[in-house]
């Protein structure tokens, strides 16, 4: 498939599996929204890297391919890349079409130029990083939606979501933040704080017990939550 020369498979790779620095991170996102091809190679390679983890996870192979272990591979490959086509490169690129388009809030766009607009009814608050600046810009970010909110009398949800790092900002024994987050919920009944599961299930193999901040609920995964919510009009900023 024809790209960018200047961003090699390698590097979409790694984008979509989250291993990139938010720099390159944020480059292949601009590009995504700017060159039709990045962004279908981004949603090939993501939906066959999830069909092909789908389906070797659960799949039991036939008696008669048991002794044929390359050739399963193979044609379970093919398989995947048909089912592609035809199913997930559409969802991925329903999901990539509401961010790219007119969903998401990325690079230097934040709270306050939404505060030029027209506020969103709903907004969904993503954060994945433990850097102090981080949290402290996530939760300033929250305090100005809920209030511009409340003082235009407009309606309006805003959930804050964590995952990787960033949950830290939601566990009660490690979030600096505590006493902050309690008053924004005790002030605000439409501020909804969403823990990834995922990244609690992780901490717990490691033999990390993990404590949320009393009202978080929890999601599967953070894709989950965005494949839920920016489709039904949520608009995304990631922090």
């Amino acid at each position: 498939m024809m790209h960018d020369p200047h961003i090699p498979d390698a590097t979409l790779n790694a984008f979509v599996d989250d291993e990139l620095d938010e720099t390159e991170r944020e480059r292949i996102l601009a590009a995504s929204v700017t060159t039709p091809e990045i962004k279908q190679q981004i949603c090939e390679i993501g939906a066959l890297k999830s069909m092909v983890r789908h389906a070797y996870a659960h799949a039991t192979p036939p008696q008669h391919m048991a002794a044929q272990p390359h050739k399963r591979v193979r044609h379970g490959v093919a398989a995947c890349c048909l089912l592609v086509v035809g199913v997930l490169v559409g969802w991925y690129a329903h999901l990539f079409n509401q961010i790219g388009v007119n969903t998401a809030v990325t690079g230097k766009q934040n709270a306050a130029q939404l505060a030029v607009a027209a506020l969103p009814e709903r907004v969904l608050l993503h954060i994945d990083s433990d850097q102090p600046e981080k949290m402290k810009a996530g939760l300033q970010e929250a305090e100005n939606l809920l209030k511009q909110a409340e003082q235009s009398h407009t309606p309006f949800k805003l959930a804050l979501l964590a995952n990787k790092s960033g949950l830290d900002l939601l566990r009660s024994d490690k979030s600096p933040y505590v006493e902050q987050i309690a008053a924004l919920q005790k002030n605000y009944s439409n501020f909804e704080l969403l823990a990834c599961k995922q990244t609690i299930d992780r901490l717990h193999n490691q033999g990390i017990d993990v404590h949320l901040v009393p009202g978080t609920q929890t999601s599967n995964t953070a894709i989950d939550t965005l494949a839920t919510r920016l489709p039904a009009g949520w608009h995304y900023i990631k922090v």
